[in-house]
């Protein structure tokens, strides 16, 4: 027997098929959170991407499409993790031997993470 569709599961496919009214961004925030609680990151991914952020909200959409990108079961494992850093390098400067490299803890600490799944799959040191 299926688990039954959440709410939020219906409110953001809704949104993605676009038969829903766009909401404000702070409702589209809150909705991700729902989704990522519920384990749907490829959902969650997904509503994000459809949206571009105002400005004061960048690095906050950035981050959360950055989580939700790396954590999704859909997308091939090494892809995600590139499609996350990628992310994160358009977000931040991090090159670690840079006087500009970001000291956003957030975004350092995704990155971090990233790079521990890259090495347990690929064994590599240097990307």
């Amino acid at each position: 027997m299926s688990k039954p569709v959440s709410k939020s599961v219906v409110r953001a496919r809704s949104i993605i098929a676009g038969t829903q009214i766009e909401t404000g961004t702070n409702d589209r925030l809150d909705l991700v959170k729902e989704l990522k609680r519920e384990q749907a990151f490829g959902l969650a991914r997904r509503l994000l991407e459809k949206h571009q952020p105002d400005a004061s909200l960048k690095r906050k959409y950035a981050q959360q499409l950055s989580l939700c990108t790396y954590k999704d079961p859909d997308l091939h494992s090494l892809e995600r993790l590139d499609r996350a850093l990628e992310i994160l390098k358009d977000l931040d400067n991090l090159n670690l031997n840079s006087e500009e490299c970001t000291k956003d803890q957030e975004t350092l600490g995704q990155a971090g993470a990233i790079f521990k799944r890259k090495w347990e799959q690929t064994s590599q040191r240097a990307f």
